[in-house]
């Protein structure tokens, strides 16, 4: 198993073996846990923005030793991380950030991890019951015929001018893929399947191949407001135990806490996909001045407050849509207040919804994405001819470009028979190939 560090924090861990500090200190182990840190989680936004990746102990404990407070403790202490204690209030776990002086991907080594323990953790991350559950899926993920062009995905992240932290964490990334560290987890909570391709950025995904041919994405568009739309419907007409067993959570909110002009409204502007558009054009004419509107975000780690300007009605939408889903109920900003008068019964049942865990709608609608995509269009597609190579990404499925229309067609039939719905959905070409054959 290899990892990707600059050469500067090896040498440091290399210095801080010869010390005495007062348990046994084990160079690979201290690694893994500082590349654990410097790579992030998966789907990790907050990681994305801020460079700060939460990490609980009960995880750190599992995957590196029952002594990971000791090494972090010494991280801190050396100046090579900084930590934010876990935060029962805020329910966050223990919050780490590795020092910028230690991020130079100018100066990468490629270290062997060597450690037993460590390496039959890694191989841990292959989860059997996902295997056994997804095997169609499987087949092709674990193929050797799945392949990266590494060269051209590097240029391109080169070509892109990311900061260094977010180049040495889609380095490692790429490393473990073409050495075979993989990982296929299903977990409890949101009933996702990720891989090391959910884990990959949009810029690397694009240069994988199967049998050397591109990959084709085809994907939901605005998926976590259509399955909004589709949680609500249900709400609407008492039929919630279609799509969700966590009935108890919405067991309180009866069909007539919606009104029914609103919510046709709502509906109108998802089927249309027409939602960030016109809801975008619509907040920037009501707050915005001379079509420019000037968006705050509170970064609570730093207690600053950041300011971005918006002149395109769908990029100001979609970070305000999100805000309003993820963010907790007590963090009010004037774009969750404008879309409460916009949309004031559904905003309220958005509310109830996240009322004691904000988290909580958010895995709501990711288990119903998980069950339209993996257990409703996979299924169906290997059923219709097992031999097309499926892969996801959350709310879209790849596969190559002679079964394009094949995926698209049953994904929307699919999609339909279990919500009642038909999503929009768009093709993605990665690369210059032909879809002439796509509806």
């Amino acid at each position: 198993m290899r990892i990707l560090l600059n050469e500067c924090l090896i040498d440091k861990v290399k210095e801080l073996a010869t010390l005495d500090n007062g348990f046994k200190f084990k160079e690979d182990k201290a690694l893994y846990l500082l590349n654990l840190i410097l790579c992030g989680t998966n789907d990790d936004d907050e990681f994305e923005e801020t460079g700060w990746v939460s990490l609980c102990s009960n995880i750190l404990r599992e995957i590196v030793s029952k002594d990971h407070n000791k090494y972090l403790d010494l991280f801190v202490k050396h100046t090579i991380i900084s930590k934010i204690n876990y935060c029962k209030q805020c329910n966050k776990c223990n919050q780490f950030y590795l020092i910028p002086h230690w991020i130079d991907d100018s100066k990468l080594i490629e270290y062997e991890i060597t450690d037993w323990n460590l390496k039959k953790k890694q191989k841990s991350r292959i989860m059997p019951s996902a295997v056994k559950r997804y095997k169609c899926l499987w087949k092709w993920f674990d193929s050797d015929d799945l392949t990266l062009d590494v060269d051209s995905a590097l240029q391109e992240i080169e070509n892109l001018h990311f900061n260094q932290r977010k180049v040495l964490a889609i380095k490692n990334g790429i490393s473990n893929f073409i050495n075979g560290n993989k990982w296929f987890i299903r977990h409890n909570g949101d009933k996702r399947l990720h891989t090391n391709l959910t884990n990959m950025k949009s810029e690397v995904r694009k240069h994988l191949k199967f049998k050397g041919e591109p990959l084709v994405n085809i994907d939901i568009n605005s998926s976590q407001i259509f399955f909004l739309l589709v949680l609500l419907d249900k709400i609407n007409k008492n039929k919630t135990k279609d799509i969700t067993e966590d009935i108890h959570i919405i067991s309180a909110l009866p069909p007539e806490s919606l009104d029914q002009s609103e919510f046709q409204r709502f509906k109108k502007l998802v089927l249309t996909g027409t939602f960030y558009e016109v809801l975008g054009n619509k907040l920037i004419s009501d707050l915005g001045n001379c079509g420019i509107y000037e968006k705050c975000k509170y970064n609570h780690k730093t207690n600053k407050a950041n300011y971005t300007l918006y002149d395109k009605p769908k990029s100001l939408m979609k970070p305000v849509a999100f805000e309003v889903i993820f963010s907790k109920n007590n963090q009010y900003t004037k774009e969750k207040s404008w879309f409460k008068k916009e949309f004031p019964t559904i905003y309220s049942i958005i509310e109830k919804i996240k009322e004691k865990k904000y988290q909580k709608l958010a895995l709501l609608l990711q288990n119903i994405e998980a069950t339209a995509i993996l257990d409703k269009c996979i299924k169906s597609i290997n059923r219709f001819d097992n031999n097309i190579p499926l892969f996801t990404i959350h709310d879209s499925i790849m596969t190559t470009a002679e079964y394009v229309d094949i995926v698209k067609n049953i994904m929307e039939k699919e999609i339909f028979n279990y919500t009642g719905f038909t999503p929009s959905i768009s093709i993605e070409v990665y690369q210059n190939i032909s879809l002439s054959n796509v509806a």
